[in-house]
C-alpha cells in the first residue's frame, strides 16, 4: 500500500514537471559528468593556453628561491636573479600538475 502511494506521488511529480520542461519526459537517466565536462570544447582550448601564461605570471612576479639564483661580486650583497630555466621549468610542471587531471576525466 505504501509503496502504490509513493508509485503516485512520483507519477503526479512526473507529470509537474513535465508541464514546467522542455521535454516530453522526464530524464530517468541520472548523469554523472561534471559539469566542466559538458562545456564546449573551444573552453579547454582557452584553459590550457590561459593556465600556464597565469602560472608564469605569478611565478614571475612571486619570484620564489626555485626559480631565483644569488649572485654576488666580490663582496658586495648577494642580488637575486631570475632563472628564466628555472621559471619555465617550473612552469610547465605546475601546469601538468594542475591541468592533467582535467585532460584525464575529458580522454577518459
Amino acid at each position: 500500500m505504501n509503496e502504490n502511494n509513493l508509485e503516485e506521488k512520483i507519477k503526479k511529480l512526473e507529470e509537474q514537471v513535465n508541464n514546467f520542461s522542455n521535454n516530453s519526459e522526464v530524464s530517468k537517466k541520472i548523469t554523472n559528468t561534471p559539469l566542466f565536462l559538458k562545456l564546449n570544447t573551444k573552453y579547454y582550448v582557452y584553459c590550457y593556453v590561459a593556465v600556464p601564461i597565469v602560472i608564469f605570471i605569478i611565478l614571475f612576479i612571486w619570484s620564489p628561491k626555485i626559480i631565483t639564483r644569488k649572485i654576488s661580486i666580490d663582496g658586495e650583497i648577494p642580488k637575486k636573479k631570475l632563472s628564466f630555466k628555472k621559471l619555465l621549468i617550473a612552469t610547465i610542471i605546475s601546469t601538468l600538475l594542475i591541468l592533467s587531471p582535467f585532460f584525464y576525466r575529458k580522454i577518459k
